[in-house]
């Protein structure tokens, strides 16, 4: 079996609880025939569920399709063979990239921070509920919550862990698998569904200046296009040697930032 799940799962879906006990304050290991996989700074799915307007922010574009495909091989090769995946990769508690909250340490334009991921609540259904035996049909709330964790973040609020694609380790932009919902669409400050947020980085350091933001520009991160676009060569080339990515996606990510400009 091979799990994976984005950023929006952590963030909505109580995500963590896959790979940590009840109350969120120890690791889990899974078992050896199953791999976990957690798809750094994406959401739930490709394009944009909710109608513009509704979140405060554009839905992230982030494409991650190549690691989907890899994950399939693998897969493939796993159940045909015996040829065992690239190790489980996920946020995890003991190194600390999986904390009960998270954010930029600095200022964004039109970003609003959320609140916290959804709580999860714990219940109790009487004493024969393992077996499958509701013994009471109005359970009891419990004074407490399952732990629910989220992906830690670095300065500019890209995720640090799991599957790291490319176009988050050599960033343009802060992509995340939460939104909040707009003012206008009622509920100003909750989370936004199953998008994610695509916040670009200034240009230039005078445009980001003049615009309050905190993150280093464009200009201020590489030298040129060119420059960048080595870099995340030398990322997708890392990741495909891991068995995380197909050779053929790494020749496509990489033509895709060469022909990308500012």
């Amino acid at each position: 079996m091979i799990s994976t799940n984005t950023a929006t799962e952590y963030w909505q879906s109580g995500g963590s609880l896959l790979v940590t006990d009840a109350l969120g304050r120890h690791d889990g290991a899974e078992p050896a025939n199953v791999r976990i996989y957690h798809f750094a700074g994406t959401q739930h799915v490709e394009v944009e569920t909710m109608p513009k307007g509704v979140c405060s922010t554009p839905f992230n574009t982030l494409d991650y399709r190549p690691l989907l495909r890899a994950v399939l091989m693998s897969l493939d090769r796993w159940v045909r063979d015996g040829t065992p995946p690239p190790p489980s990769r996920h946020p995890r508690i003991d190194d600390g990239t999986l904390v009960a909250m998270t954010g930029p340490a600095v200022t964004i334009p039109g970003f609003t921070p959320a609140k916290g991921p959804s709580a999860r609540p714990r219940f109790d259904y009487g004493p024969d509920f393992a077996k499958g035996i509701v013994g009471q049909v109005l359970p009891v709330a419990l004074a407490d919550r399952y732990g629910v964790l989220v992906p830690k973040v670095d300065r500019d609020g890209n995720e640090t862990s799991g599957i790291v694609m490319p176009e988050i380790a050599v960033p343009t932009a802060t992509s995340t698998g939460w939104a909040v919902r707009s003012a206008k669409a009622g509920g100003a400050g909750e989370l936004c569904y199953l998008d994610g947020s695509y916040l670009p980085f200034a240009r230039t350091k005078a445009e980001r200046a003049a615009t309050g933001d905190g993150r280093l520009s464009l200009e201020e991160r590489y030298q040129s296009p060119a420059e960048r676009a080595a870099k995340v060569r030398a990322a997708a080339e890392k990741l495909a040697q891991e068995g995380y990515l197909l050779r053929e996606d790494v020749d496509r990510i990489s033509a895709q930032a060469a022909a990308a400009a500012w």
